[in-house]
């Protein structure tokens, strides 16, 4: 079952994310103390051209918590 906020979030999303043109690299953390899983694997498979890394650690603000994993991410996405 899926929260209040995580439902608007999808629906209200859906139609924006299906036009996003630009390679994407979709971060999603295995153990997310706001967002469920589902949450990532629907914007990866709403946007075209997306991949997603699914990252193990808990919490939620991984680019807080895990800078070097996210930085090496991000560089082995864009090279």
């Amino acid at each position: 079952a899926k929260t209040v906020p995580e439902a608007t979030f999808l629906s209200a999303s859906r139609e924006t994310l299906k036009h996003i043109q630009q390679p994407s690299l979709v971060l999603l953390r295995e153990h997310d103390a706001l967002a469920a899983p589902s949450v990532g694997e629907f914007v990866a498979n709403e946007i075209p051209n997306a991949t997603l890394q699914v990252i193990s650690a808990h919490g939620h603000c991984i680019h807080m918590t895990h800078p070097e994993t996210v930085g090496r991410s991000i560089i082995d996405f864009v090279s």
